[in-house]
């Protein structure tokens, strides 16, 4: 006589008798009673159950998103100079003319000409670099002596302390460089170099 096993039996049994888990999930979360799951009913609940969910899933993003709109709001506005301060007065005639200019101060942020103040600076720094061509800051050349000095000598003294020389050995040295120009000649007059 041939054995059978029992354990495909057992298996069919259970998998007959077991209710879909949705369905079971579905009825202990609207607690619809077991006989309306088993006659269909649970098809035209499932829906709105599944809609809902997805609502409060959609609310919870978009609310994330105008938290995330805001906080990058505040960040560019950060960024924005407040009215209430009141800009200095333009001089005009110190743009083209560094004689009408009130200061130092307005000579390097008005007179068009500073720009080749920095380049020809910059040039004969270079060549006076014994070992090498040095590394400069982005923006060059933006050190300079408070007073009227530059407008009453016509003189002006261009500092850089963040620039590097390289050594006899290679290595990359900070550098102090201090030019001299002449805005009536537009030529450098001196440029020094110092370690430091």
């Amino acid at each position: 006589m041939k054995e059978s096993n029992p354990i495909p039996l057992i298996l069919a049994e259970r998998t007959q008798f077991r209710e879909p888990k949705r369905s079971r999930t579905l009825a202990k979360r609207t607690q619809i009673p077991q006989q309306l799951l088993g006659q269909g009913l649970a098809n035209e609940v499932t829906p709105h159950v599944t809609a809902s969910s997805s609502i409060v899933r959609s609310f919870g993003y978009s609310s994330l998103g105008i938290v995330t709109l805001v906080a990058i709001a505040l960040f560019a506005h950060s960024f924005v100079p407040p009215k209430d301060v009141p800009a200095p007065p333009k001089n005009e005639l110190c743009e083209s003319d560094w004689t009408k200019c009130a200061d130092n101060g307005e000579i390097v942020r008005s007179y068009k000409g500073w720009l080749d103040v920095r380049v020809a600076c910059r040039i004969a720094a270079i060549e006076a670099a014994k070992y090498g061509t040095p590394t400069w800051p982005f923006v060059p050349f933006q050190g300079f002596s408070e007073g009227k000095t530059y407008v009453q000598s016509g003189l002006v003294v261009a500092m850089e302390p963040e620039a590097k020389f390289p050594n006899s050995g290679g290595a990359m040295i900070r550098s102090r460089v201090t030019c001299t120009y002449d805005l009536r000649t537009r030529r450098v007059v001196n440029v020094a170099v110092s370690e430091g």
